[in-house]
């Protein structure tokens, strides 16, 4: 409860009732740090060989964030990143406050 009227004040004070942008902050900032969390863990379990192994067979930083890390870490942007039907706790708390708002809907 308390942060939902500190979310209020701050709503207030930057003029965004009715704007969805008083909906989307608030989740975003609420998701972010165990995003972060997830993403560091997975990054940092990556073994240090594979760069060694990288730089030795010459691939550059881009291609062997291209090529090498970003296929390993797919599992982990996929559980971050979830369809709709996965995610519907969210969805079913956005319904609330889209009905609630005066703005029209798209």
């Amino acid at each position: 409860m308390l942060l939902f009227l500190g979310l209020l004040e701050i709503v207030k004070a930057l003029d965004l009732g009715n704007n969805y942008l008083a909906l989307i902050i608030p989740y975003t900032a609420i998701n972010l740090p165990l995003t972060i969390l997830v993403m560091r863990s997975f990054f940092q379990q990556l073994p240090k060989d594979l760069e060694d192994a990288a730089k030795v067979d010459g691939y550059n930083t881009f291609q062997m964030l291209w090529q090498i890390v970003l296929p390993m870490t797919f599992p982990a942007l996929v559980k971050q990143f979830p369809s709709p039907r996965l995610n519907s706790a969210v969805h079913q708390s956005l319904r609330f406050p889209t009905a609630r708002s005066q703005q029209p809907q798209f």
